[in-house]
């Protein structure tokens, strides 16, 4: 099972004033969209749904207030019911106002679908490690990934597919980023028994 992924882009418009009238005239677009990324934050399900507010951009001087903000977040959903749920509230968060004088529109920038549960996927681990065992192969133990994957492509289309059979490692897309080359070996061989034997 894989999470599915899900962007949107926020574009908040405000209204610009000098900065020495921000009291009294003006509507602060990036203020507005800082109270929308706070709240979009707070959705941090390690087993579910997750939120990261990954990009912004706004403003054009310091004594100005900005009438115009953007952000983007990725959103990751293990399921249809949690996607469905995702979509209606995106559109909450982009219609409620903080700074009054701002208005926002949200728009879709990107999806993945979720890789949910099928047995035809289990059916075909529970092959592959048989082959496993026979050829001296550790077997492999099934698996809930958090990022997206195309497998879930695969499955959607009623093809049994089982990923993460590659290379180990961990602390994926961080400074951190590590694979061990010596795993490549045992790999190759647990894809090389597999397309032989069945």
């Amino acid at each position: 099972q894989r999470k599915g992924i899900i962007s949107y882009r926020f574009d908040v418009e405000g209204q610009e004033a000098h900065s020495s009238a921000c009291a009294t005239m003006g509507a602060n677009a990036i203020i507005e969209a800082a109270h929308k990324m706070l709240e979009l934050d707070q959705i941090k399900d390690a087993a579910g749904l997750t939120c990261n507010c990954a990009l912004i951009e706004g403003g054009k001087v310091l004594n100005t207030v900005p009438a115009h903000c953007t952000f983007s977040i990725n959103v990751r959903f293990a399921d249809s019911e949690q996607l469905a749920w995702i979509e209606n509230h995106v559109k909450e968060v982009a219609a409620r106002v903080y700074v009054p004088g701002t208005h926002t529109t949200v728009s879709r920038i990107g999806m993945r679908i979720a890789m949910e549960y099928a047995g035809q996927n289990y059916q075909l681990l529970d092959t592959m490690n048989r082959i496993f065992e026979e050829n001296g192969l550790t077997a492999l133990k099934a698996y809930k990934g958090k990022g997206g994957s195309d497998a879930a492509d695969v499955t959607a289309s009623g093809t049994p597919c089982v990923d993460s059979i590659g290379v180990k490692g961990g602390y994926v897309h961080s400074p951190g980023e590590y694979a061990w080359l010596t795993s490549l070996a045992e790999s190759a061989k647990r894809v090389g028994a597999v397309v032989y034997c069945i």
